[in-house]
């Protein structure tokens, strides 16, 4: 059964990074949306307790704070709260491969299997002339209303809701999400070159790694590839980024040399480290 015509939950995670492997989720929030009653939504939301401190870039990002989490409640208990509120309802994120691969990480020894949704995918499917994809742009733009409280999960979670109400009205059936990021799930190919996934938000967009990553190169590649990022081995005039990680006793790599050559040539390519790599990508979507 179609979700436009049942009941449907939407779940926003706050996490401490991208790696479900590594990173924790921090906050959980779902809202249970009845189409015909949209304003009338129950909700289960919960912080989740961490052991080591946040830092400055996620707390700032999520508006939360360290003390804040000791209250929280165990990942164990957030999640079972949760699988218990969504019971067997069809779930909607609105970056279903970044959420679904967090709580898949959580469940990891249940025998749970859950359906999600990417409000994101339809998204750009319905409202294709948008300039960005941001969930707060796109919600601004189809609800003529400013957004409050961007990236506190309740707020993404209502704004979620009505992108994907939206987007469904126009496209008619869901989309689901078709694969989850699993960076432990690390595969290898030839001349550093990954197959990108076709439905991630990034797709079509061509990028090139140097030096060591702190997650492994080939995590790191990986991850990018479930995004939709295109893994390239040398830089050309068809790529959009260089994404630099630790160089050996400061060296200075070609492939930057060829970057900057094509940026002072006109070239619309951006040079980043692998943390502001990974805040752009946050940033984005």
């Amino acid at each position: 059964m179609k979700p436009l015509n049942r009941p449907f939950v939407v779940v926003d995670l706050e996490t401490t990074g991208l790696f479900p492997e590594v990173d924790v989720i921090i906050e959980i929030c779902a809202i249970k949306v009845d189409r015909e009653n949209i304003d009338e939504c129950s909700f289960y939301q919960t912080l989740v307790k961490t052991y080591k401190p946040i830092t400055k870039k996620v707390s700032e990002i999520t508006g939360l704070h360290d003390e804040e989490l000791l209250s929280g409640k165990s990942i164990d208990t957030a999640i079972e709260g949760l699988l218990n509120f969504i019971g067997d309802l069809p779930i909607v994120c609105y970056n279903a491969t970044f959420d679904s691969g967090f709580i898949n990480q959580a469940i990891l020894h249940k025998d749970v299997k859950l359906r999600f949704y990417c409000a994101l995918m339809m998204a750009k499917a319905a409202f294709s002339l948008l300039d960005g994809y941001k969930l707060i742009d796109v919600y601004e733009a189809i609800s003529h209303k400013n957004a409050i409280g961007a990236h506190r999960a309740i707020n993404d979670c209502k704004m979620a809701a009505l992108v994907y109400l939206k987007a469904l009205e126009i496209l008619g059936n869901p989309i689901k999400c078709i694969r989850p990021i699993q960076s432990s799930s690390v595969k290898t190919f030839p001349n550093d070159r990954r197959h990108s996934n076709s439905n991630g938000p990034f797709k079509g967009s061509r990028m090139v790694l140097t030096g060591e990553f702190s997650s492994s190169r080939d995590k790191f590649a990986n991850l990018m590839a479930d995004l939709g990022f295109e893994i390239m081995t040398t830089v050309s005039k068809k790529i959009k980024y260089l994404v630099v990680g630790s160089l050996s006793n400061g060296a200075y790599s070609k492939k930057i040399n060829d970057a900057e050559a094509l940026i002072q040539s006109g070239l619309a390519l951006s040079i980043f480290s692998e943390d502001k790599m990974i805040d752009f990508v946050k940033n984005e979507y």
